[in-house]
């Protein structure tokens, strides 16, 4: 509804502390996620951001599968890299 109004009605956009891209992926185009993003790394050194791959989420599905959700901090330090400034990356999302 709300990325229809945003098409047909003029609604300026959508600020939201969800993490999880359903508004982006509903189809708005103005989205100001307070809280981040699940699915982008950023560099606590520099800033950079960048979108976790599709074959990584692979291999997060999997750990979960095998060890619950209650590991999923463990497993984005398991998988981040490091960034090209030397920084390491972690999970856009406010924990």
């Amino acid at each position: 509804m709300l990325a229809e109004w945003e098409k047909e009605r003029g609604l300026a956009g959508v600020i939201t502390q969800n993490i999880d891209d359903l508004h982006r992926r509903a189809g708005n185009k103005e989205v100001v996620e307070l809280h981040g993003n699940i699915y982008y790394l950023r560099c606590d050194t520099c800033g950079r951001k960048e979108k976790i791959r599709e074959e990584k989420w692979e291999r997060i599905k999997e750990f979960l599968e095998e060890r619950g959700r209650s590991s999923l901090a463990r497993l984005y330090s398991l998988l981040t890299p490091t960034c090209s400034c030397g920084g390491k990356m972690r999970p856009w999302v406010v924990f």
